[in-house]
């Protein structure tokens, strides 16, 4: 889980010499632990992190069909999507989509309390988290509940692109469409892992651009979690 991984990338980088790492989001429960993962993993070849969307064939046709973007406006809303444990992969998209960094996260339209996640032990909010980017880029992710489907709508000057992740849609305001899917998981793994080994990267992210998410995302919610009633934390309980 989140909370004990950088001890756990700690002690393999200290029983073996770790070429490659391929690390797992959430990365970290807190700033200390973000910093840890850079310093355990920094003796090898490089490091990655599998936020995969940038990497999926779909959604690069998207991006490329939609054009020159400017700044974007994206939201991404539906039940359950998971604004702590899934926000990272939809903050990293938006990053690498715009080409800009995320400088800060609004926590103020989140909900004051916080539901049991499927872990025991861990938390997820509801309600609504933006996310501001360094060339003016704004995400709005909204979770209230309820079973409606996971939507991505981006507004860039190509237009508006409306992605059903579900049905496997993307449509963008001109009429053109896209059509897809997210690849599972069991399809990547080989496919990165060989890209890897046969040109030293691949499409996901290296783990300092992903710390550059991760950091304000993780600081704005343990703001937000101490001010939930747990004052004293010095770590989110997310996964």
């Amino acid at each position: 889980n989140s909370g004990n991984r950088p001890a756990v990338v700690r002690q393999i980088a200290d029983k073996a010499t770790v070429r490659w790492w391929l690390l797992e989001k959430v990365l970290a429960c807190d700033a200390d632990g973000l910093r840890s993962m850079l310093e355990v993993t920094a003796t090898a070849e490089g490091s990655l992190v599998n936020t995969p969307r940038r990497d999926i064939d779909w959604y690069q046709r998207i991006r490329a069909a939609a054009g020159p973007s400017g700044s974007l406006r994206v939201t991404v809303s539906g039940g359950g999507c998971g604004l702590a444990c899934n926000a990272v992969h939809f903050l990293d998209l938006v990053a690498w989509w715009a080409d800009a960094d995320l400088a800060s996260v609004d926590v103020s339209g989140l909900d004051d309390e916080w539901g049991e996640a499927h872990r025991a032990g861990y938390f997820e909010p509801t309600g609504e988290l933006a996310a501001t980017f360094s060339d003016g880029s704004r995400a709005v992710l909204m979770d209230h509940g309820g079973s409606d489907p996971l939507r991505v709508a981006v507004q860039g000057d190509g237009g508006l692109w409306a992605v059903d992740e579900v049905a496997g849609r993307a449509r963008g305001s001109d009429g053109r469409s896209e059509n897809g899917r997210l690849d599972l998981q069991s399809e990547m793994t080989g496919r990165v892992v060989q890209e890897i080994l046969s040109n030293g990267t691949c499409g996901l992210p290296r783990l300092a651009l992903s710390v550059a998410v991760h950091r304000p995302f993780i600081e704005a919610l343990l703001l937000h979690w101490r001010r939930s009633g747990h004052p004293d934390a010095v770590s989110v309980p997310i996964t």
